[in-house]
């Protein structure tokens, strides 16, 4: 059975994996997001460092704990960023067609 960090770890590494395609990535034009997701990836890195089995030396620089606030913070701003994009096709909603 896969433990949490394990599951979590395959959710974060799908989020790349989406975010990665070429039909997102193409689209993300805005500064501030290509390096917020620039962030978020090596975050992942880091976490996925933190929580394997296989690690060799322990890094005590950032501890797991740390790093789930600021992959949290990177998911939120890019939330956020995307909800405010949404917003702007909220007039779609009005759109019926004509009977």
């Amino acid at each position: 059975m896969l433990e949490e960090n394990d599951l979590f770890l395959a959710s974060l590494e799908q989020i790349r994996e989406i975010m990665s395609s070429p039909e997102i990535s193409s689209r993300a034009p805005n500064v501030f997001l290509t390096e917020t997701v620039s962030e978020l990836y090596e975050l992942i890195d880091q976490y996925a460092k933190i929580v394997s089995p296989e690690k060799d030396i322990p890094d005590h620089s950032v501890t797991a704990d740390e790093l789930l606030m600021k992959l949290r913070e990177k998911l939120v701003l890019i939330q956020e960023h995307t909800n405010k994009n949404l917003k702007m096709f909220d007039f779609l909603k009005k759109i019926a067609p004509k009977t």
